[in-house]
């Protein structure tokens, strides 16, 4: 007998069924390929905004807060890219998201340890490009790896659903991750700290291990488990080790600060609101200074008790502008305290002040160490925020400087502000704004750009500088490069008297200052300078 074989034709309700079993099954598809992609895509927006915030953090003991943020976010999104087009281009595809979050949990954990490291080349990698350089062993590798990793799932799922739209598809996640990644950066991310940090490996470990143990293990992986948990394993023992002994992610002062120093000794330390806060001892010079992270904030001589800084002194200089004569107790405001300096003579001169300092570790730091007078009323708050309240025409005063870390808030030297620090002087008050900056042709913008400023609100400005080479003619060589500089302002013609042995109040420096300011004019290029047509003695 001969096989029967059947040739009958599916039937068009088979067919369709078919049909819809297909479609079905693509539909299936696409749903959870596209849940895929958004669930990488925040991800991805989450990790890199937390990077953009912490990284540039574990920087700024050494290089301050402004170098590591130079081209810094440029520098981070070219390195996704970069990663993305790799990772589209490559015929592979094994850097998946368990060994993506892997990678990233140990790059992480093991930065504290990397940026100790690191820094001892901060000399030779210079100023612009030492961020960078110890960048390519925390932030670059990380935007590298997840701009790869985007890569390589964008591809997956274009060539089984959309094999015609790559390029579409890529734009738009490229985009949708710079969208993301901005509007948590701006709005969601602001703890910086190690133990933020730590508590991010934590997570990530965490989400690593659980999909681990979801996943169904190989033969391979059963036979050399220890490898497959090894990460895991590398990031409990970095965290362990960072949290218990290395001391740039202590809280406190450890006797591990001092073990290398020689020259001078870290007496406190405290991380606030404005980074890193210590009090250091000089034991060669024979001053305490108190710093934030690279930057010094002021200090003082411990036996002739004199400020380190010369622009302390130069802010008094304020005291010699000649005003109408009044009845009525004077009164100061004060943005920014620092060691005390300011503040002590303002209470010296029995001025009725108000002080606004936005960290309040610099205030107990110069009460413990910088013999500030206790008087006056002083505010932990922003200084803008300070002004914004305060009544008109209500100071003879103000004094601002508000440099730490090597930086300034713009908001403090705004056209806004400076039209409430005007609002809230009196008729002939006058303003004392202390400004690190530079007066060389290529460096000189921003110091320009706030006498601009200052000019659109006072009809009368002046500026001088602490270095006493700022005032010689260009073709002299000039050091430092950037330095201190103050501005007077007041709407009314600026003039001096001339000082008494009063106003020295026993300090030689501020003699010096007070004899000699008239030498330091620095001319700016709305010909600020001071001269006779802008000031004199009276």
């Amino acid at each position: 007998m001969g096989t029967r074989v059947n040739n009958k034709e599916p039937s068009n309700k088979e067919k369709k069924k078919g049909n819809n079993d297909n479609d079905l099954n693509a539909s299936s598809t696409n749903v959870s390929s596209a849940l895929s992609i958004t669930t990488q895509v925040v991800f991805t927006a989450i990790v890199c905004a937390i990077v953009l915030q912490i990284s540039p953090y574990y920087l700024e003991p050494i290089f301050g807060n402004v170098l590591p943020y130079y081209n810094f976010q440029l520098s981070c999104f070219l390195s996704f890219f970069v990663g993305f087009l790799l990772g589209y281009s490559s015929s592979s595809s094994r850097f998946g998201f368990i060994s993506a979050v892997d990678f990233i949990s140990i790059v992480i954990a093991f930065v504290p340890l990397s940026v100790n490291y690191l820094f001892t080349f901060s000399s030779s990698f210079g100023p612009l490009m030492g961020p960078h350089l110890t960048q390519l062993a925390f932030a670059y590798p990380i935007f590298f790896a997840l701009g790869s990793l985007n890569a390589t799932l964008c591809k997956t799922y274009t060539s089984q659903t959309q094999p015609n739209k790559q390029i579409l598809y890529s734009v738009l996640i490229l985009s949708s991750n710079y969208i993301l990644i901005q509007l948590i950066n701006n709005n969601f991310v602001s703890n910086k700290s190690c133990r933020f940090s730590f508590f991010i490996v934590v997570v990530l470990t965490l989400i690593s291990l659980v999909l681990k143990m979801l996943k169904p293990l190989s033969s391979t992986a059963r036979t050399n488990l220890w490898r497959f948990f090894l990460p895991q394993f590398l990031v409990i023992l970095l965290n362990f080790y960072n949290t218990n002994y290395n001391i740039r992610c202590q809280d406190k002062l450890t006797p591990a600060h001092n073990a290398n120093t020689l020259d001078y000794k870290i007496l406190v330390r405290a991380h606030s609101v404005t980074g890193w806060l210590s009090v250091v001892e000089d034991t060669k010079r024979n001053f305490l200074a108190m710093r934030s992270d690279h930057s010094f904030i002021g200090g003082k001589y411990k036996d002739s008790d004199e400020s380190i800084f010369t622009s302390f002194y130069l802010m008094e200089i304020a005291f010699l502008v000649s005003r109408s004569q009044s009845d009525q107790q004077e009164k100061a405001l004060q943005i920014g305290v620092g060691c005390g300096i300011t503040t002590n003579e303002v209470l010296r001169r029995n001025i009725t002040l108000d002080a606004v300092e936005i960290d309040p570790v610099v205030y107990f730091f110069a009460r413990g160490y910088f013999n500030l007078t206790v008087g006056g009323n002083i505010y932990f708050k922003d200084g803008r925020e300070f002004m914004d309240s305060a009544k008109d025409s209500e100071y003879d005063y103000i004094f601002h400087d508000v440099f730490t870390g090597g930086s300034v808030p713009a908001k403090l030297f705004s056209y806004e502000a400076v039209k409430e620090m005007k609002r809230i002087l009196k008729p002939d008050g006058v303003l004392s704004m202390n400004f690190v900056g530079s007066s060389h042709e290529k460096h000189r913008t921003s110091l320009d750009f706030v006498a601009t400023t200052l000019s659109s609100h006072f009809a009368h400005v002046v500026c001088f500088s602490d270095n006493s080479n700022e005032h010689t003619s260009s073709t002299t060589k000039r050091q430092p490069i950037f330095g201190n500089f103050l501005f007077l302002a007041s709407s009314q013609p600026i003039t001096f008297r001339k000082p008494t042995e009063s106003d020295f109040s026993g300090s030689y420096s501020r003699k010096f200052i007070f004899k000699h300011f008239i030498c330091f004019n620095v001319h700016t290029l709305l010909n600020f300078g001071f001269g006779l047509q802008s000031g004199a003695w009276s």
